[in-house]
């Protein structure tokens, strides 16, 4: 088996932290908020059948790193509004007049959590 590039594994600092859960927050349902992307993840899927059938052909190996990388792009597209969208759910429940400052701080270590892990 090859090693992973260091960038593809999980970073050891990221494993100590736990998703906050905040008391009578109103999260963010991925089914509702997030099916619009739905579309772009079966494009996404359609984009690694492609790649798999070039490697089975054996196609160009630059043509293949290509595709690849237009994948991965594709990808972080989706996880980039994926995350603006929960963290502007975040900002506005920090936000809000009614929680507590416990609860404010528990938005504030998720937010940080969610950098440390995708950044």
């Amino acid at each position: 088996m090859v090693p992973r590039p260091r960038s593809l594994t999980a970073r050891p600092w990221t494993e100590s932290f736990e998703p906050v859960t905040i008391k009578n927050a109103s999260p963010v349902s991925i089914g509702e908020d997030h099916r619009h992307q739905i579309p772009r993840l079966r494009r996404i899927e359609g984009q690694i059948r492609g790649l798999q059938k070039m490697i089975e052909t054996e196609n160009n190996c630059i043509d293949v790193v290509y595709q690849i990388d237009a994948a991965i792009g594709a990808l972080r597209r989706v996880q980039s509004d994926i995350i603006r969208v929960h963290l502007e759910a975040l900002t506005q429940r920090i936000t809000a007049q009614e929680i507590t400052e416990t609860e404010r701080l528990a938005c504030v270590d998720e937010i940080a959590t969610l950098m440390i892990r995708v950044v």
